[in-house]
């Protein structure tokens, strides 16, 4: 089984335009023109909580933190009853007590690592990188905003 943290690392490592992540699927806990804060679950079960770190000046595109988190998220109440979805679907939220027992979870489980990046707020197209706990402090400081946009852009360069 590929971890999350696994599954990004391979994913950051490989660069080019228009880099869709392809997650199995994505639920939103909070939403704004796109992804505020969430999940994404990738083929293994493992999941990604994801959150912005700010947008761009056109809004086109959001800066973002993630954080690969452990276990096998497929076998939630929430998330077995989307069995159905389809590959790659941004779900919608219901506010079921499901749902919000899934985001609590989410958002308590331990980080196996930590990556930032830009994309489009529905994440069919981000690139990334991995950085360490303290330069993930340092972009959260000022919270969401459009200069850890312009820091995350930087962030991505160098590491090409």
């Amino acid at each position: 089984m590929t971890s999350s943290n696994d599954f990004l690392r391979e994913f950051a490592r490989h660069r080019g335009s228009n880099r869709n992540p392809h997650f199995r699927m994505i639920i939103p806990f909070d939403f704004y023109d796109g992804l505020e804060t969430g999940v994404a679950l990738i083929s293994s079960g493992g999941a990604v909580r994801i959150w912005s770190l700010g947008d761009s000046r056109s809004r086109l595109f959001r800066a973002l933190g993630l954080a690969p988190i452990g276990g096998n998220w497929l076998e939630t109440e929430w998330i077995s009853k989307q069995s159905d979805t389809e590959h790659g679907s941004f779900l919608e939220p219901d506010n079921s007590e499901a749902l919000l027992k899934l985001e609590a979870d989410v958002m308590a489980a331990q980080a196996t690592g930590y990556f930032v990046g830009l994309g489009s707020p529905y994440l069919n197209c981000i690139e990334i990188v991995e950085v360490d706990e303290d330069e993930l402090n340092i972009l959260q400081q000022d919270g969401p905003c459009v200069e850890n946009f312009r820091r995350i852009h930087s962030l991505l360069k160098q590491s090409r």
